[in-house]
């Protein structure tokens, strides 16, 4: 009991200052950004954020939390959990490549083509993010998680402040959230020392299903009533227009 609430108090503290910490960063990263990009280039961006942002949710399909809370998750239903997320990952990174035209003419943006694409190739470091960090709250190590959160953040934000800076703007945003990504699955994997073995038993996933997709169902509202107007936004006002709106957004 002791040592479960020294734990507790410990990842609280950590959760503070590490959530404080990593804010503080992104918010600076972001003005700096915001004063060296045009906001076009971060309308183009949010076009398909809104986007590939659901796809994150969708992929984890409430499996994470499902896992969190179980008393006892045995290495089968982990390694099942991590194939299935992989084989939606992967799902949705086809769709993304080969839909991207379409979605390009729907915004009536031919720029987005490139980026759609790039983009997608994120969706596949979902598992390698998700599955790790599970292990790592389960095991409290709130200490590890604000790590890998801020460092891959910090790593992120130098490339991209870099590239803005060079003039290369769209390539600066892309590069801040794909290199977190990968930074993300990296250290994670490492902090957690947890590594996927060729196991996939469909009949593990039905242990966490039903709680899965009533979570499911509860984060796709939350999020579609959060970012649909990004959409009609991108839609009917364009890109400098959304550009703004998204930066006004994320500054409340």
């Amino acid at each position: 009991m002791n040592s479960f609430r020294s734990k507790f108090f410990s990842g609280l503290i950590h959760n503070f200052f590490g959530g404080i910490l990593t804010q503080a960063l992104n918010i600076i990263v972001s003005i700096l950004l915001t004063r060296l990009i045009d906001p076009s280039s971060f309308g183009l961006l949010a076009m398909v954020t809104v986007l590939g942002g659901y796809v994150s949710v969708f992929v984890d399909s409430g499996f994470s939390n499902a896992l969190v809370q179980r008393k006892t998750v045995e290495q089968d239903l982990l390694n099942s959990v991590f194939w299935f997320s992989l084989l939606i990952s992967i799902f949705f990174f086809l769709m993304f490549f080969f839909f991207a035209g379409p979605i390009s003419s729907f915004y009536k943006e031919p720029n987005l083509v490139g980026i759609v694409r790039w983009i997608a190739v994120g969706f596949l470091c979902s598992p390698l993010i998700s599955i790790p960090q599970v292990i790592l709250r389960r095991q409290m190590s709130f200490k590890l998680l604000n790590y890998v959160t801020f460092f891959s953040t910090l790593l992120s934000s130098f490339g991209a402040l870099y590239l803005a800076y060079a003039g290369k703007e769209i390539v600066a945003l892309l590069f801040r959230i794909l290199s977190q990504q990968v930074f993300m699955a990296m250290f994670s994997v490492k902090a957690a020392r947890w590594y996927p073995a060729l196991v996939f038993r469909p009949k593990e996933l039905r242990k966490i299903y039903k709680f899965g997709s009533n979570f499911l169902a509860v984060k796709s509202v939350h999020y579609w009533t959060r970012n649909f107007d990004n959409i009609l936004v991108g839609k009917f006002l364009g890109s400098t227009s959304l550009g703004i709106y998204s930066r006004a957004s994320n500054a409340e």
